[in-house]
């Protein structure tokens, strides 16, 4: 047992068994839900307050960029870390919606 005040710090992976996406397949679900304009993760960004147009930009450079995660990503794109960084909450708040 654990005696001292101790930090974990996990990677995406480290949720895969309650099935929660890894690091690659939240990158795969991000590029995938920004795609369309209705109903999905795009709507909140922009009632967020982002621009659509930068919200655009983000998934294209994102899903071109070659990266493993999205973290990896905002690493090398700093333009784009408060957008990404919402994003990786609006993506988190949906699949506890549908374990709901």
């Amino acid at each position: 047992m654990i005696q001292t005040p101790t930090v974990l710090i996990l990677g995406a992976g480290a949720s895969m068994p309650y099935d929660f996406p890894s690091g690659h397949g939240l990158l795969t679900r991000v590029c995938g839900t920004l795609l369309t304009d209705k109903g999905q993760p795009k709507d909140v960004l922009s009632a967020c307050g982002f621009d659509p147009d930068h919200i655009d930009s983000f998934r294209f450079s994102l899903c071109r960029s070659g990266r493993g995660s999205v973290d990896a990503f905002l690493e090398q794109r700093q333009e784009f870390i408060e957008v990404g960084s919402q994003q990786h909450y609006v993506e988190y708040r949906i699949v506890m919606l549908r374990r709901a």
